[in-house]
């Protein structure tokens, strides 16, 4: 016959794990907190179904006993949600907009008059081209357009070409008619 001790050394597994950064190790649904010189590292962990702890053993150095960090969570049942900085803000937000109230006649009473010195706001003009989109800034913004719409430099085109392009660009900078040149242009080359 053996001692207890011997006994249950004989019938603890090796199983592998790998510790977690807050150096807790996870085993049957049980969380053990090991040494902090073992987070993240992969471990064999000594375990038997006598054992109420266990033991760990890495780069050929043991270490033990652990005792589990807490209870194992019970069947059916959940641990609560942490809630964070966020959530309580959010329900404070929640809290007061259930307590404010603004009462409907605010809502359809005309507006208030303005003071004798202030000015009525005039909304302004809406143009077709609030964003100057139909008409390049410079000649040089146009050829850039052209030589992306090519996918080549300008340079690598014919002389007669360039000179078209030139003299386009000498009379308009409006994006429609330099496209409907540029059409023109590509439909002559074709032929």
């Amino acid at each position: 016959m053996c001692s207890w001790e011997r006994y249950t050394e004989l019938v603890r597994e090796p199983v592998s794990r790998k510790v977690g950064i807050d150096a807790t190790l996870p085993l049957d649904g049980v969380f053990y907190r090991v040494d902090t010189e073992l987070q993240g590292c992969e471990v064999t962990v000594w375990h038997g179904p006598l054992d109420d702890s266990i033991f760990v053993e890495w780069r050929g150095r043991k270490y033990g006993p652990f005792v589990p960090a807490g209870d194992p969570i019970p069947l059916h049942q959940y641990r609560a949600y942490k809630k964070t900085a966020l959530d309580r803000k959010i329900e404070e937000i929640e809290e007061l907009a259930r307590h404010i109230s603004i009462p409907r006649s605010a809502l359809d009473s005309p507006p208030l008059p303005l003071a004798p010195n202030e000015q009525p706001r005039i909304a302004a003009p809406v143009t077709p081209d609030p964003f100057s989109q139909l008409t390049f800034a410079t000649a040089l913004d146009a050829r850039r357009f052209l030589a992306r719409t090519l996918g080549r430099p300008l340079g690598l085109l014919p002389a007669e070409q360039l000179t078209a392009i030139d003299e386009v660009l000498s009379t308009t900078l409006d994006k429609s008619r330099i496209v409907d040149a540029l059409k023109a242009l590509l439909e002559r080359r074709s032929q």
